[in-house]
């Protein structure tokens, strides 16, 4: 197996995060300067795509970075602990962030009360329904985490089996396949049985895709990928055929940018590399950045000039949260994965 780094994957995480930050840009923009979107309402579009990227990147990650492991507990134990070190410290930091906030300005939030289940679900990725009808966590972007986490569980137990695979793509696709049928309407169901886990299944088979044909994957790929991301835009698929579709594009692009880059075709500049690397820090920080910053605009300049205000958030919250990710993502992981070494 070529177990050349992928770098240029990191370009596709940036490009993910940027896409979430598009949409929440927007959605600030039209709280503070509502009708002043314009030219700028494709941010509302660009958004979601965000979230179908991160769903294959991590299907493929998955199996791409565990090709070669045994099928045993130990190794299964080993996966969920990386994973537990990767996601859940920063998370918790930033639900705590939530707690506090809720605690000294609980009328700052449309669509969150004190609610101590909630706060609870929120610590160990459950979905949760509040008493408004919302069930993402306070930390509303941690809805794909819960489906992150859901899936490390399901992978995990994958891990088990020799055919890991066949195992893991035939538990999703039965789940999607139960959802379907019983149309469940509690919370944690509803992710248990949704149409997003086809997005991880299109991943973990994108990266045997890569492992036994990476000389073979042509950059047109890219393209195909983009054109039908472009015309799922306007069509009307179902939520699963939306969801395959969706995973199939953006597998098409990862499978393109990560081939070309074995083939030493194609590498994306250190700066990109280095946005995702922060991606995770981008994402989780985003909407409290996001907040701050609009409070400030609104002080300083008013509810006016559109345009600049998303190019002043472009410009800043992917640098402080960048600066966050050196300051404490980076040292906490790499402090607790050194704690974690033998286990």
């Amino acid at each position: 197996m070529n177990r050349q780094p992928l770098t240029n994957i990191q370009a596709l995480r940036a490009c993910a995060a940027l896409a979430v930050l598009c949409y929440h840009t927007f959605d600030k923009l039209q709280q503070m300067m509502p009708g002043s979107a314009g030219w700028l309402a494709f941010m509302q579009l660009v958004g979601p795509l965000g979230v179908d990227m991160f769903f294959v990147i991590s299907g493929f990650l998955m199996v791409y970075t565990t090709w070669d492991a045994p099928a045993t507990a130990a190794q299964a134990r080993r996966f969920l602990l990386r994973r537990w070190i990767r996601v859940v410290p920063i998370y918790w930091l930033a639900t705590s962030a939530m707690v506090l906030l809720l605690l000294l300005a609980p009328g700052a939030f449309r669509e969150l009360q004190w609610q101590p289940l909630q706060i609870l679900a929120s610590y160990f990725f459950v979905p949760f329904r509040n008493a408004m009808g919302n069930t993402s966590p306070l930390v509303g972007v941690g809805w794909t985490l819960n489906f992150e986490m859901y899936f490390y569980l399901l992978f995990a137990v994958a891990m088990l089996f020799p055919r890991r695979i066949a195992m893991l793509n035939l538990a999703l696709v039965s789940l999607v396949t139960l959802g379907a049928w019983l149309h469940p309407q509690h919370a944690l169901l509803e992710m248990m049985t949704s149409p997003l886990l086809l997005e991880f299944s299109v991943g973990s088979l994108a990266a045997v895709l890569l492992i036994r044909f990476a000389e073979s994957i042509p950059f047109f790929a890219l393209f195909a990928g983009l054109l039908l991301l472009g015309y799922l835009q306007m069509d009307d698929a179902g939520s699963i055929g939306t969801a395959l579709l969706k995973g199939v594009a953006m597998a098409a692009i990862l499978l393109a940018v990560v081939a070309a880059e074995q083939r030493s075709q194609l590498r994306v500049p250190k700066a990109w590399q280095a946005l995702g690397d922060s991606s995770y820090s981008l994402y989780l920080s985003h909407v409290f950045l996001l907040g701050a910053l609009a409070r400030v605009w609104l002080r300083l300049v008013g509810a006016q000039h559109a345009t600049l205000f998303c190019l002043a958030i472009f410009a800043l919250v992917p640098l402080i949260a960048h600066g966050i990710y050196r300051a404490v993502e980076l040292p906490i992981t790499r402090r607790l994965q050194r704690a974690f070494a033998k286990h």
